[in-house]
């Protein structure tokens, strides 16, 4: 299973992506308060990095490529980008 292609976008509590065609937007996440006394500034921020895993998950991706080739082997960098790739991935 794969998620969602990015960008990812951010804007008042919801996370959302242009759908391949046309100009609508799906919904990814929504990070709103519902009455339970949450900080705006903390939804935000949540709102952020979720919009921001896509380009995430890529970016450990390709250094886990570059660590492989590199000179400098960092086994334990290496296990610790596998692990939060792993998880993203749900496996």
């Amino acid at each position: 299973m794969s998620h969602t292609k990015g960008p990812w976008e951010f804007y008042n509590g919801e996370v959302t992506t242009k759908q391949e065609q046309g100009r609508s937007y799906r919904r990814i996440a929504a990070v709103q308060d519902y009455g339970l006394g949450s900080d705006p500034e903390v939804d935000e921020a949540n709102a952020r990095l979720i919009a921001a895993a896509p380009d995430l998950l890529a970016a450990m991706t390709l250094i886990l490529d570059r660590l492989a080739t590199s000179p400098m082997q960092d086994d334990e960098l290496a296990a610790t980008i596998r692990a939060a790739i792993k998880k993203a991935k749900g496996l």
